[in-house]
C-alpha cells in the first residue's frame, strides 16, 4: 500500500498545480500548507530570467495542466505484481485493482517541464510588515529586520535611534525592505564567457531592482491602506552606481580568477592598470543601471509612488549614501563620474536626503554627494536588544531628521509635509565644504521645532 499512497501523493501534488494555485503575473508560487505567498515575497537565487520556467516562454511544472495517462499505469501494475507475489487469489487482486483505479483519477504522464523539486520553504521577506501592524504609527520604517529573533539588525539600530529622539513603539511600524547584498554564485559559476556576461548584467541589474521594487511594495502598501497615519518613511538604505561597483571590486580583490573573467568581459588586457580596470567596470555598471529595462521600469514605478506619496502628504527621508571616500578613490585616479553615480539612486525631488557630520561637526568623510540636510553620523549611539554600540553612517543620520519631522508635525498638525521640510532646510546651519554633502547644513532640532509650533502658515 505505501506505493500507491505515494503515488496518490504525487498525483494530487500535480493536481494542486492543475487547479492554477500560483501567482499569475509573476509564476511565484505558493507551497502546499504553506499559506499564500505575498507578491513581495521572492527567492533571489530562483527568480533568474530564463531558469526554472521563469520569463523565458517555458511551461512552470506547478502551473501547466497535466496531461492524461492513457496506457498502463507502472503503479498500478507494480501493485497487482505486489498483490500477486503476496499470494492473493488473481480475481480478487483484478478486482481490487478496478476499484482502485475507479476511485482516483489518471495520473499525469511523463516529466514536467522541467525537473519537479520539493516546494521550497517560505522565502525570506524582502518586502511587507515586519511587524503585527500598529494602526496609529506616524513613522514607517523601510530597512532589514531579517532574522531579528537571533541578532541586532540595522533597522533595529535605526528604530532605537527613533525613540531616542522621543518616539514610541506605538509611533513606529516596521517594514521589510529587501537584503544587503545579492548572490554572486552565478558570476562565479558561469561556465562561459557568454554565461558570465549575462551574470555580470544580471548583478546589477538586480542590485537595483531589488531594492527599487521592495521601496515601491511598501509604499503601496501605505497608500493603499485607509486607515494608515504614517506621515514620515525612514529609509536608512540606498544602491548607487558606486556601491555596486565597490561590491564588484570587493569580489574581485578576494578573487583573482573572478578579476581575470571580469577584465575580459569588460575588453581589458590582462595587464590593464587600476585605474583601466575600475574606469571600466564603473561604466558597465553604470551603462546598465541607466539602460536596463527591468531597471527603468522599477525606477518609473518608484517615481510614480513617490509623487503620489508626497501628493498624500508623507514625508520620504533617506541616507544620501557613504560613498564619499570611494568618489575621493576615483577622482585620485582621474576617473570622473556624474554626481549621480554616488548618489542614493532613491532620490529625487520627493525625498529629503540626509548626509552625515563628523564628531567635530563637518561633513564625514564618508558622505555621498547629493545631502540636503545632515547630522551626526559618526559615533552615534545605539542601544538596540540592550546592546551599546558606537555606529558611524548616513544611516544613522537619516533617523535622526525623520524623527524630527515626525515630531513638528505633531507639533503643529497643519503643517504639510512640503512645509516640514522647508522648515528644517531654513533652520539648519551653515557649513563650510562641500555644500553636496551637508546641503543647507547642520540639523538644527530645537530651532525647527520651535518655528514649526507657530500656527497658520509657516511662510
Amino acid at each position: 500500500m505505501d506505493s500507491f499512497l505515494n503515488l496518490n501523493q504525487g498525483h494530487s501534488f500535480y493536481s494542486r498545480a492543475a487547479q492554477g494555485q500560483h501567482r499569475n503575473s509573476s509564476h511565484w508560487h505558493r507551497p502546499p500548507n504553506q499559506g499564500d505567498w505575498s507578491s513581495s515575497e521572492y527567492d533571489q537565487d530562483a527568480y533568474q530570467p530564463g531558469q526554472r520556467g521563469y520569463d523565458a516562454g517555458v511551461a512552470c511544472c506547478r502551473c501547466a495542466p497535466p496531461q492524461q495517462h492513457h496506457g498502463p499505469d507502472p503503479g498500478m501494475m507494480f501493485l497487482f505484481m505486489q498483490m500477486m507475489m503476496s499470494g492473493m487469489n488473481p480475481a480478487a487482486a483484478f478486482f481490487m485493482m478496478g476499484f482502485m483505479a475507479g476511485s482516483r483519477p489518471p495520473l499525469p504522464i511523463g516529466p514536467p517541464a522541467h525537473p519537479l523539486a520539493p516546494p521550497p520553504p517560505p522565502a525570506p521577506r524582502h518586502s511587507g510588515y515586519a511587524e503585527r501592524y500598529e494602526p496609529n504609527a506616524t513613522v514607517a520604517i523601510f530597512d532589514s529586520f531579517r532574522d531579528s529573533a537571533n541578532r541586532t539588525t540595522h533597522g533595529e539600530q535605526v528604530e532605537n535611534i527613533l525613540m531616542q529622539q522621543g518616539l514610541t513603539d506605538r509611533d513606529i511600524q516596521r517594514f521589510h525592505s529587501g537584503e544587503r547584498g545579492i548572490d554572486p554564485r552565478p558570476l562565479r559559476v558561469a561556465s562561459n564567457p557568454g554565461q558570465f556576461h549575462h551574470a555580470l548584467n544580471g548583478y546589477i541589474e538586480r542590485s537595483f531592482t531589488g531594492l527599487l521594487s521592495a521601496t515601491s511594495n511598501n509604499m503601496e502598501t501605505i497608500l493603499d491602506d485607509p486607515n494608515s497615519q504614517i506621515q514620515v518613511i525612514n529609509q536608512s538604505q540606498g544602491i548607487s552606481g558606486a556601491d555596486v561597483t565597490q561590491r564588484l571590486m570587493s569580489m574581485a580583490g578576494e578573487d583573482p580568477q573572478l578579476k581575470a573573467r571580469l577584465m575580459q568581459d569588460l575588453g581589458l588586457p590582462p595587464n590593464a592598470s587600476r585605474r583601466q580596470f575600475v574606469e571600466a567596470l564603473a561604466s558597465r555598471v553604470q551603462n546598465v543601471s541607466e539602460n536596463s529595462p527591468a531597471v527603468q521600469a522599477e525606477t518609473q514605478r518608484y517615481q510614480d509612488l513617490s509623487a503620489e506619496a508626497d501628493a498624500r502628504g508623507i514625508n520620504h527621508v533617506i541616507a544620501s549614501g557613504n560613498n564619499g571616500q570611494i568618489a575621493s578613490m576615483m577622482r585620485n585616479l582621474g576617473i570622473e563620474m556624474d554626481p549621480s553615480f554616488y548618489g542614493n539612486a532613491l532620490h529625487n525631488e520627493h525625498t529629503t536626503s540626509v548626509g552625515a557630520l563628523n564628531e567635530r561637526g563637518g561633513p564625514a568623510s564618508f558622505t555621498a554627494p547629493e545631502a540636503e540636510i545632515a547630522t551626526q553620523g559618526e559615533g552615534v549611539l545605539t542601544t538596540a536588544d540592550g546592546q551599546v554600540d558606537l555606529v558611524n553612517g548616513t544611516s544613522f543620520a537619516a533617523p535622526q531628521v525623520a524623527a524630527q519631522m515626525a515630531r513638528m508635525r505633531r507639533r503643529n498638525p497643519s503643517l504639510s509635509d512640503e512645509e516640514a521640510e522647508e522648515v528644517l532646510l531654513a533652520t539648519a546651519n551653515p557649513l563650510a565644504g562641500d555644500p553636496s554633502q551637508a546641503g543647507a547644513g547642520a540639523m538644527d532640532p530645537r530651532h525647527a521645532q520651535w518655528l514649526a509650533q507657530l500656527s497658520g502658515q509657516v511662510y
